[in-house]
C-alpha cells in the first residue's frame, strides 16, 4: 500500500480485479433473493451527467448492503436503444440509428463501470437487438390472441416535423413533447392495446405496495375513474402504440387482401401474426429515414420480399409501422431475469418481481404500462401466482441534480456537468460520496464543486486513519485474518475508551437503517462522526474499529475500502463478499444522560447523570446543588421547593 492515495491506480485495479473474479456475478443458489433495478437509460446524446448517476449510485449502494447481508442479488442494467432522437439524428446527417445508438452506449457502459457500479454486465440487454425484439413481438402476439391488441381507425396527435403519431402521454400544453411543434389531429389506422380492460385492477394493486402516496395519486388520476348516477367512466384511453417511424420494433403482423374480401372489410379482416418460428421479423437496412408521412420502411423492397399470408398462402404485406419505445420498457425487467433464454421470454421459475425500482423521468405512463404488460402475463399462467400481479414492489425517485448555477443541466445553459469531468480528477469514489451526501435523495439540489472537494478530503482523513494503522500502531500484529468476526469480550480490552464502542455500534445500526430507508446523507454524516472519534482518539485505533469503518463505507467508496481491506487489513476475499457488521445491542444503551437544571423554572444548568443513578432523587439533587453554575444562582435564596422529574429535570423553587 502506497503512502499517497492514487485514485486513477486503485479503481482501475479494482474494476479490473471485480470483472475478471466475476465479483458482481448473479448467484443460483437459492437463497434470499432481492431485485434492484434502475429504470434503463435511453442512450441519447454523447454522455451522461452527474444527475444520471445519482439514481444508479443509489441502487449499488442498496445492492452492495444486501450482498454483505447476504442476499443473492440481481442488479442488472440494459439499454432502451429504440427511440426517436437516434432517427432525427440519421435525417440529419446520414448516420444510421444503430451505429449512433451504439456508439453512446459504449460511453455509457464506460461512464459506468468507472463510477464503480456493481451491476452484472452478464445481465445487459439492450432492445435494439433482435434477440430481445424478438420477445417484444411474441408479447405483442400474446395480446392480440387474448383480444388486447386491435386496430382502428382513430384521430391521432400528428407531430408534423417528426412526421409521426404522438400518444396523448407526448404531448405537453398541444405541442411535441421532443420539438416542441403544435400537434394536429389526423385520422389513420393505428394499433392499440386494450389497457382500459385492466382499469381498475392498475387502481386497487396499488394499495398493497411501497411508493410514495404521491405516484399513486398520479396513477389514479391519469387513469381518472369517475362513479355518477349514470355509471363509471375513466379519464384513461387505450394506448396507441403504431409510430410511423424506423427506429423501433417491427409490429409482427401481416395483411392479407385476399383473406380481408373474403371476410368483408373491415379494420381487422385480413391481419394475421406472423408464425412465432419466423420471428423475429427484422428491421429492414434499405430505408433512407427520410420521413413522408409513411414508416420509412414503406419504402423498403426487401421487407415485403417473400410475404405471404400465414392462412391461405397467397402474397401478402407485412405491417410497416413500428412499436412506440415505452413498449420495450414495459417488460425489459422481466428479460433480465433470463436474458439469455432462446425458447422463451423468460422462464417461469426465474421471474420475479423487482424488490426496489429506482428511476424518475416519465414515470406516470411507463409504470402503467409496465404494470398493465405484468398483470396480462399474470393472467396468461406465464407468472408464478406467489408472486402477485404487481411488478415493483417498492418505488423511490431521486431529486434532480440542478447545475451549479441551480438551473437544470443543459447543453443550452452550458451548466452540464458530466462523470467524466469529475472522476479524472477526484476519483469515483469522491463522487459517490459527494451525490450521496449532498442532501436527501428525493429533492432537488444544485451541483457544487466545493462539496466534491469536501468529500475527497473526508476519503483523505480515511486514508490516512487507515495509513497511520499500518505504520504506527502498536496494534498492527493484530491478526488481519480473524477481521470477519464478531468482537468479542476479550477483544474489547482493545479498546480503552468506551465512548469508541458506543459510537461504533451506534453506528453500524444507523448506517444499516439509513441505507434501507434511501437516506443516505445522514449514513455518510454518521460514518464522518465515526471517522472523527477515531481520528481524535489519543490511543492507536484498533484493528477492529477499522474492520467496521471499512465495511460500513465500503458500499460508498467501494474502491478504496477494497485497497485497505487487503493491503491493510491483510483480507483475501473482496470486502464486498464479507458479510455485514452486526451491532451488540448494549453498547446503543447511552451510559449517562443530561438532567436539565432550572431555578424558578428557568435553565441555569445541567448535570451528567450515570444510568443507574436516574431513580435516584436524593443523590441527583445534591449533583444539581453541587454544579458550579446552579450554585452560583442558589446563593443567598431560599429552596422553597424541589420538583424532580426523573430522567429529565430538576428544577429549585427559591
Amino acid at each position: 500500500m502506497v503512502i499517497t492515495y492514487d485514485h486513477k491506480v486503485v479503481e482501475k485495479k479494482w474494476q479490473d480485479r471485480w470483472e475478471k473474479e466475476e465479483t458482481y456475478k448473479t448467484s443460483a443458489s437459492k437463497g434470499k433473493k432481492r431485485y434492484v433495478l434502475d429504470m434503463f437509460p435511453y442512450p441519447s446524446g454523447a454522455s451522461m451527467h452527474v444527475g444520471h448517476l445519482e439514481g444508479y449510485v443509489g441502487t449499488d449502494i442498496i445492492s452492495r448492503y444486501l450482498r454483505m447481508k447476504g442476499f443473492n442479488i440481481l442488479h442488472p442494467m440494459g439499454w432502451d436503444a429504440f427511440g426517436l432522437p437516434a432517427e432525427n439524428f440519421a435525417i440529419k446527417t446520414g448516420v444510421h440509428p444503430d451505429k449512433e445508438t451504439h456508439k453512446n452506449i459504449e460511453i455509457f457502459k464506460r461512464q459506468l463501470i468507472a463510477s464503480g457500479l456493481s451491476y452484472d454486465w452478464d445481465k445487459e440487454i439492450d432492445t435494439s437487438s433482435p434477440e430481445f425484439y424478438k420477445w417484444t413481438q411474441w408479447l405483442f402476439i400474446k395480446l392480440f390472441e387474448k383480444g388486447l391488441a386491435y386496430k382502428k381507425k382513430s384521430p391521432v396527435n400528428w407531430c408534423p416535423k417528426d412526421e409521426t403519431v404522438l400518444a396523448n402521454e407526448q404531448v405537453e400544453d398541444g405541442k411535441c413533447e421532443r420539438c416542441d411543434t403544435p400537434v394536429i389531429k389526423k385520422d389513420l389506422d393505428q394499433w392499440f392495446f386494450k389497457i382500459t380492460d385492466y382499469a381498475d385492477r392498475l387502481i386497487s394493486g396499488l394499495d398493497g405496495i411501497d411508493w410514495l402516496e404521491e405516484v399513486k395519486t398520479q396513477q389514479k388520476n391519469w387513469i381518472g375513474r369517475k362513479k355518477s348516477k349514470k355509471g363509471t367512466t375513466y379519464h384513461i384511453h387505450d394506448w396507441l402504440i403504431s409510430r410511423q417511424r424506423y427506429w423501433g420494433c417491427p409490429i409482427p403482423m401481416i395483411y392479407c387482401e385476399h383473406c380481408a374480401k373474403l371476410q368483408g372489410e373491415t379494420l381487422q379482416s385480413g391481419w394475421y401474426p406472423v408464425p412465432e418460428d419466423q420471428l423475429p421479423v427484422l428491421l429492414p437496412t434499405d430505408v433512407d429515414f427520410q420521413p413522408h408521412g409513411e414508416s420509412p420502411i414503406a419504402r423498403s423492397v426487401s421487407f415485403q420480399k417473400d410475404v405471404v399470408c400465414p392462412t391461405c398462402g397467397k402474397v401478402a404485406k407485412r405491417e410497416v409501422d413500428t412499436m412506440d419505445t415505452y413498449v420495450d420498457s414495459s417488460w425489459y425487467f422481466l428479460r433480465f431475469c433470463d436474458p439469455k433464454n432462446t425458447k422463451e421470454f423468460a422462464s417461469k421459475d426465474k421471474i420475479i418481481p423487482v424488490d426496489d425500482y429506482v428511476g424518475g423521468g416519465h414515470v406516470v405512463q411507463h409504470l402503467l404500462f409496465a404494470r398493465f404488460f405484468w398483470k396480462v402475463l399474470f393472467d396468461l399462467g406465464y407468472i408464478n401466482k406467489k408472486y402477485g400481479d404487481e411488478p415493483f414492489l417498492k418505488l423511490r425517485a431521486p431529486g434532480w441534480i440542478l447545475g451549479p448555477d441551480s438551473r437544470k443541466m443543459s447543453k443550452r445553459w452550458g451548466n452540464v456537468v458530466t462523470p467524466d469531468d469529475i472522476i479524472p480528477k477526484f476519483g469515483a469514489d469522491t463522487l459517490r460520496v459527494y451525490e450521496m451526501f449532498m442532501g436527501p435523495f428525493d429533492i432537488m439540489k444544485p451541483w457544487s464543486i466545493t462539496g466534491v472537494e469536501g468529500a475527497h478530503r473526508f476519503l483523505g482523513r480515511v486514508w490516512r486513519l487507515f495509513l497511520n494503522f499500518q505504520h504506527g500502531s502498536s496494534l498492527s500484529t493484530a491478526k488481519a485474518g480473524s477481521s470477519d468476526e464478531p468482537i468479542t469480550k476479550d477483544d474489547s480490552l482493545m479498546f480503552s475508551n468506551s465512548v469508541v464502542m458506543a459510537k461504533m455500534n451506534k453506528t453500524i445500526k444507523k448506517v444499516g437503517e439509513d441505507v434501507e430507508n434511501y437516506k443516505f446523507n445522514t449514513a455518510i454524516s454518521s460514518i464522518m462522526e465515526f471517522v472523527n472519534v477515531l481520528t481524535n482518539r489519543k490511543q492507536p485505533t484498533a484493528n477492529d474499529c477499522l474492520v467496521v469503518l471499512a465495511k460500513l463505507l465500503a458500499p460508498f467508496a467501494p474502491h478504496m475500502m477494497e485497497e485497505v481491506w487487503h493491503e491493510v487489513l491483510g483480507n483475501k476475499e473482496s470486502i464486498h463478499l464479507s458479510k455485514w457488521p452486526e451491532f451488540d445491542s448494549k453498547y446503543l444503551i447511552e451510559d449517562e444522560v443530561m438532567i436539565a437544571v432550572q431555578i424558578n423554572g428557568k435553565l441555569r444548568g445541567q448535570i451528567r447523570v450515570k444510568n443507574e443513578e436516574l431513580i435516584d432523587k436524593n443523590k441527583i439533587i445534591q449533583l444539581a446543588k453541587s454544579d458550579e453554575k446552579v450554585a452560583k444562582w442558589l446563593q443567598g435564596g431560599t429552596i422553597r421547593k424541589e420538583v424532580f422529574v426523573p430522567s429529565k429535570l430538576v428544577n429549585f423553587v427559591i
